[in-house]
């Protein structure tokens, strides 16, 4: 062999890429080595990003250089989008070497996928692991597959077969791990990413999966921490920053969500999650318009999410007949990823309802909720049990709860509605959902002993920590600190409570009808669940009604959409707030409420949600109809 050739490879091995490459190009013009070097200079050129070179090293010995020379070849094509060709240069590949025929077998699978043959691609496939039962690489390949297909049994058997001849490769782990979180295994999904992101921190597949799952879960802060750290080290890819975004919106942060997703777009301007997320954050936004503006004109090669976030903006524009449309096209080639499924389902969902085809829509909902991961726990759905405050505590200050008034109801109940109505109220600051008075209440869990006085009042100041100015009511809406109004009666004296009920049989089917993210609020993904949990929370707010040292006021939904005027005044009054008619105007505000009554509270007050329940009565199971 010629000694330049050995050299080269010894260079190409040790990666001195520039020496490997010269070497190899001055082994072209030898009559022993030129086969070979082209070869290998492909294979450089082609690790390297630079196919058009590789082709044309190539494409001289596609005759003479065999089955590795074709084999290269539909490499580059594979890359370059040629798939047909790619198809033709691996015609009659059966017949290759065994380890050529392998390789063969998953470009060609690649190429029928690309092309719209899954049958094909599947065949392939199938074809390639029987014959080569020892290859970890077909096996990740057949599981990818089957996980696309939304086989998930068989996509777990499939990477574990590759991570059996392939023990700990993080890849294949971080798709076991999806393919497990697909099957309902949630606890498996995560000791797998787990495993992976323990030796290998950064990893792009595994951050991203395992950040995805976590908001799945409702673990919003957990996934921003984990993608921030990927960020820091790939501060320029857009999948990450656009994931980052979701995350920042689903927590709240609409600037910075916003922010994300344009970052992202500069760098890819057709990226589909950040084009979809910037669409979605301008219909949370009331951006109607823009956002369609921003998705053009679409068709239906519109991705799943693009389409997802179209349609909810027609429906906005009450352009429901389209929206259908739209999701219609992508129901027949969105994967079978639960998440994106499920976000499916409730879109259509809710365009269906929209247009009064209620048993459609009912399936639709259904389906979306059977998706969800998470589940919920009904001995969390108790009031606050702990020595702190089952005893007298001491007081955290006479003034502590002055001006804060806590808005309290299950979701759906009208909590929305009413913090918004205040919003508009010279007088109120809107604190919209706080998690503090939980936080507290889980730091006191274990407690031994009763607060004392400094406690109390360091424990007052982390709910809020300047107080309320004088004459304003600060308002947190946060509708199950209803489990937390033991605590707030020890440590907010003086504070309100607002108590929205709704008749239970709209509530729950508004519950149901809504892709909640936080796993608190697992119970609306169930009848049984969402009877169960109406029936203790009414027990609740019954028990604080009657109980000492809380000012309660009640509000009817039914009441304050049919008689405004006498619902919020009376509420006004309660508060210790005159009569302002912008109360009326609340959606008006420019303020943006981070609940799922975002769209409702940019609308007027309207009756067409009273007894909503009717519509879907035949399909309603005895204990919700007899709530």
């Amino acid at each position: 062999m010629d000694l330049r050739l050995k050299a080269a490879r010894r260079a190409h091995r040790q990666g001195d890429r520039e020496s490997a490459e010269t070497l190899y190009r001055e082994c072209l013009n030898s009559a022993d080595a030129a086969v070979p070097a082209a070869l290998l200079l492909a294979q450089l050129l082609g690790e390297d990003g630079r196919l058009d070179e590789a082709e044309a090293v190539l494409r001289p010995i596609q005759a003479t250089g065999g089955p590795p020379a074709r084999l290269l070849l539909a490499r580059v094509a594979s890359e370059q989008g040629r798939y047909g060709e790619v198809l033709d240069l691996l015609s009659g590949s059966a017949a290759w070497p065994p380890p050529l025929v392998a390789e063969a077998r998953l470009l060609a699978a690649g190429a029928h996928e690309s092309l719209g043959r899954p049958e094909e691609a599947r065949a392939t496939l199938r074809v390639a692991v029987e014959a080569s039962p020892d290859h970890p690489v077909l096996w990740n390949r057949w599981g990818v597959l089957l996980h696309a297909e939304g086989e998930a049994a068989g996509a777990v058997g499939a990477f574990e077969r590759s991570l059996a001849l392939r023990p700990g490769h993080p890849g294949v782990t971080a798709n076991l791990a999806a393919a497990l979180a697909m099957a309902g295994d949630i606890e498996g999904a995560m000791t797998r990413y787990g495993e992976v992101l323990e030796r290998h921190p950064e990893h792009r597949q595994a951050v991203t999966g395992y950040a995805r799952l976590l908001q799945e879960l409702g673990r919003v802060d957990e996934a921003r921490t984990r993608v921030r750290g990927l960020l820091a080290a790939r501060p320029d890819d857009p999948d990450v920053i656009a994931l980052l975004a979701g995350l920042d919106q689903a927590g709240g942060d609409v600037a910075a969500a916003e922010r994300g997703f344009t970052s992202a777009l500069a760098i890819n301007p057709g990226h589909t999650n950040a084009l979809a997320g910037l669409a979605e954050l301008m219909e949370w936004t009331g951006r109607y318009p823009e956002g369609l503006d921003l998705l053009g004109p679409g068709g239906p090669d519109d991705e799943g999410p693009v389409a997802i976030a179209r349609a909810r903006l027609l429906g906005r524009l009450h352009r429901n007949d389209e929206a259908a449309v739209v999701l219609e096209n992508v129901d027949r080639k969105v994967g079978a990823e639960p998440a994106i499924r499920r976000r499916l389902a409730f879109a259509k969902g809710d365009v269906l309802d929209r247009l009064g085809r209620y048993e459609e829509a009912f399936a639709s909902y259904s389906a979306g909720n059977a998706l969800n991961p998470t589940r919920w726990n009904p001995a969390a759905f108790e009031p606050t049990k702990n020595v702190a405050v089952e005893r007298p505590a001491a007081p955290a200050g006479a003034g502590a709860g002055e001006g804060v008034t806590l808005i309290v109801g299950m979701p759906r109940s009208g909590t929305t509605l009413v913090e918004q109505m205040l919003a508009a109220h010279p007088r109120v600051i809107a604190g919209g959902e706080r998690a503090e008075l939980g936080r507290i209440a889980m730091e006191l869990e274990n407690r031994a002993g009763p607060l004392t006085a400094d406690e109390a009042g360091r424990l007052a100041r982390v709910y809020r920590r300047e107080p309320v100015p004088g004459g304003k009511v600060f308002t947190d809406k946060m509708p199950l600190n209803v489990l937390h109004l033991p605590l707030a009666a020890r440590l907010l004296p003086r504070a309100r409570v607002v108590l929205c009920r709704r008749d239970p049989r709209d509530t729950a089917l508004s519950c149901y009808f809504t892709d909640f993210m936080d796993p608190a609020l697992a119970f609306a993904c169930r009848w049984d669940w969402l009877a169960e949990a109406l029936a203790r929370y009414r027990a609740l707010a019954d028990r604080w009604l009657e109980a000492p040292g809380l000012e309660t006021h009640t509000v009817s939904y039914e009441a304050m959409v049919t008689d405004p005027r006498s619902e919020l005044g009376a509420l006004l009054e309660f508060l210790g707030l005159q009569w302002h008619p912008g109360c009326l105007q609340f959606h008006l505000l420019a303020r943006t409420a981070h609940t799922a009554s975002h769209a409702q509270v940019r609308q007027s007050v309207y009756t067409s949600s009273i007894d909503r329940w009717r519509n879907y009565e035949p399909w309603l199971p005895a204990d919700i109809l007899t709530l």
